[in-house]
């Protein structure tokens, strides 16, 4: 049986813009806007910059988008 391994992550939240200042100053990371991102609050990673490629942005991106509208991904711990 195959181990599983992280291909790639995403971290959300309520604002993405202190999200992407936090991440920039903690690793130095150069966030790239994506295609079809709402205003630039989606940003890319680098698997170069990271090791593997990820995304930050609002809760209510990517994948969640279609959750129910009260939905903001939670507490986080």
């Amino acid at each position: 049986m195959n181990k599983p391994f992280v291909v790639q992550f995403e971290i959300t939240g309520r604002d993405p813009g202190r999200l992407h200042s936090f991440y920039r100053n903690l690793f130095g990371w150069q966030l790239q806007n994506t295609p079809g991102g709402q205003t630039g609050d989606y940003k890319r990673t680098s698997e170069e910059e990271t090791g593997i490629p990820g995304a930050i942005g609002p809760t209510r991106s990517g994948p969640n988008a279609a959750r129910e509208q009260d939905w903001d991904g939670g507490q986080g711990s």
